[in-house]
């Protein structure tokens, strides 16, 4: 083999590791990105970075609570009721049933 084929031959290979590690550097952003898109942080205050626009809101002891952030309001908003919301809804059920009110 004359000396400009062996260059010719390790420029080449040089060229397929810097296309590996280009690939391999799309595949760790993709997945950094999809991470970062996908995690639900559990803290006790609102997280200042958006990602996934969840949130388990840890500042309640007796249970954690899901939110969401709303982008029409710029705030984050409980997913469901809460414990004492459920038991206000429960005892208004109570009471139109004694009442007789459906």
């Amino acid at each position: 083999m004359t000396k400009a084929k062996i260059m010719i031959e390790n420029s080449r290979g040089g060229i397929d590791l810097v296309r590996e590690s280009n690939e391999q550097l799309t595949v760790d952003q993709a997945l950094e990105k999809a991470i970062r898109d996908t995690y639900i942080p559990r803290q006790d205050i609102a997280p200042k970075e958006i990602g996934s626009g969840l949130w388990w809101d840890t500042s309640v002891e007796e249970s954690a609570r899901p939110m969401r952030y709303d982008e029409a309001t710029s705030q984050w908003v409980p997913v469901g009721c809460s414990k004492e919301e459920l038991d206000q809804i429960s005892r208004l059920i109570k009471a139109c049933r004694k009442t007789g009110h459906q």
